[in-house]
């Protein structure tokens, strides 16, 4: 169960950073004011995603996440406070060492992760005990990736047009044959050479 935890919890703080990388480039891109400009498909869309993220407690919780354990890791006070909190308010904590390959698994640093997002998101607005927190995180997070999907699908859809896409160029692709490629350090690798 910790296992599948701590590997869930990899994709799923991922999930929520990409959620708002999107929702970034879609501002930055001013795509909202342009929306008139597109299929009604798409328009409605994107009144759904700016519906989304105009819930400011929802677009600071995702961009917390992002920041914090997504994609640019800050390391300011206000986390090492929260997470100093959350370690001194778990039951125990729990690692996992490996006497060959140095694989070792911090499972607790995802308890503490969660924790604090726990933190936040009660900071922000949002009421219940763990269950209902984490039902509610799950539920913002499967939503606004399911109305994404869609969205850039009829997106790439409507800005390539065919011609952009029947790019006739070749290019020559060199990789290394299975066998020369090196694995991460964290993974143990028992094939003979």
């Amino acid at each position: 169960m910790e296992a599948d935890i701590t590997i869930h919890f990899f994709f799923f703080k991922t999930l929520i950073s990409k959620n708002h990388e999107m929702w970034e480039f879609i501002i930055k891109n001013k795509i909202i004011e342009e929306k008139d400009q597109f299929t009604k498909e798409i328009e409605d869309y994107l009144k759904q995603i700016e519906s989304f993220f105009l819930e400011k407690k929802v677009e600071k919780l995702f961009c917390f996440i992002r920041n914090k354990f997504g994609f640019h890791y800050e390391s300011w006070d206000d986390i090492d406070l929260l997470v100093d909190k959350a370690m001194n308010d778990l039951p125990e904590l729990e690692m996992w060492f490996s006497m060959e390959a140095g694989n070792d698994i911090y499972s607790s640093s995802n308890k503490i992760m969660l924790q604090v997002i726990f933190y936040e998101m009660r900071k922000l607005g949002f009421d219940g005990d763990n269950l209902k927190l984490m039902d509610r995180l799950l539920d913002l997070t499967f939503g606004i990736s399911r109305i994404f999907e869609e969205f850039s699908k009829s997106y790439l859809a409507e800005v390539f047009s065919e011609n952009d896409l029947n790019y006739k160029e070749e290019v020559e692709v060199k990789a290394p044959i299975l066998s020369g490629v090196s694995l991460p350090f964290v993974v143990k690798n028992n094939a003979k050479k």
